[in-house]
């Protein structure tokens, strides 16, 4: 899900959480994994709302709020209900970790055949 990669520490900048609605559409799934081509997600302080609202306008293209950007975890709502609600440490440890605990299962796995 990008939206979990988007709250990673990454570039000198430090981790920082989210709380998402991600209601209507599709299923729950769907909407947290769907890739469709030319979406894209970006984080702006709410001063600048109005200049981004006008650069999508004259791109003619949609912008839909998903949220707020702030606290230690990512919480994310569908129709009303919580499906993610996970602190960052969590969720980047796992993603961070996951490549090489699979390639380390595999050599095991090599390695006892």
């Amino acid at each position: 899900m990008a939206n979990a990669e988007c709250c990673f520490a990454s570039l000198n900048r430090r981790s920082v959480g989210a709380e998402l609605d991600l209601t209507g559409g599709p299923d729950p799934t769907s909407r947290l994994f769907a890739e469709t081509p030319s979406r894209i997600i970006i984080s702006f302080d709410e001063s600048g709302r109005r200049d981004i609202e006008e650069i999508a306008a004259a791109a003619n293209c949609p912008m839909t709020i998903l949220g707020r950007v702030g606290s230690n975890s990512l919480r994310v709502q569908s129709d009303g209900n919580e499906v993610v609600n996970l602190t960052i440490a969590e969720m980047e440890n796992a993603w961070r970790s996951s490549l090489k605990q699979k390639l380390q299962a595999e050599a095991m796995a090599a390695g006892a055949e």
